[in-house]
């Protein structure tokens, strides 16, 4: 199972959500609670898009492996970091990315315990439907505790669609 260790939200700044909710960037009171909104707005979209869109190291870990591939089941790959077995760099191998998964291919058969560190997310500008889909998101959690008090968040239509696209 891929463990995630860190995640990188920095490409979505405080003031691109105060932009989207109409806030004088001046203004400072909620500051920690939309960096919150906008941290769950983030984990909403990726589990909907089924990838990572914020920039995120990653682990794997298989005990007695014995292949000469893998298929890992993680999206948006940007970079392998480390390939290890029974503690040894692997440096031999293809990478194949597909849209929800890679392969890794290795020029030698591995056996023994296999880790694997790597990175997925984007690595400079995030895709704009998903940067939006992200801003909505958090502009509907904000304004539903705001005008209702009932935590229920309404289907949003638009945000469907920039998740779908």
């Amino acid at each position: 199972m891929v463990e995630k260790s860190n995640k990188d939200y920095a490409n979505i700044t405080l003031d691109l959500l105060k932009q989207q909710l109409n806030f004088d960037s001046d203004y400072t009171d909620e500051d920690n609670y939309l960096t919150q909104l906008t941290k769950a707005s983030v984990d909403y979209c990726e589990s909907a898009l089924g990838f990572d869109i914020v920039p995120t190291d990653n682990s794997l870990k298989i005990e007695d492996f014995g292949r000469d591939y893998i298929t890992v089941d993680e999206g948006n790959l940007s970079q392998i970091t480390a390939i290890t077995i029974d503690g040894e760099p692997v440096t031999e191998y293809k990478v194949e990315k597909k849209y929800y998964s890679f392969k890794i291919t290795f020029e030698v058969y591995l056996s023994g315990d296999l880790e694997i560190t790597f990175k997925t997310g984007y690595t400079t500008e995030i895709k704009s439907k998903h940067l939006q889909a992200v801003l909505i998101k958090a502009s509907d959690l904000y304004d539903s505790e705001r005008q209702s008090y009932n935590y229920n968040v309404n289907k949003n239509e638009v945000l469907k669609y920039l998740l779908t696209l």
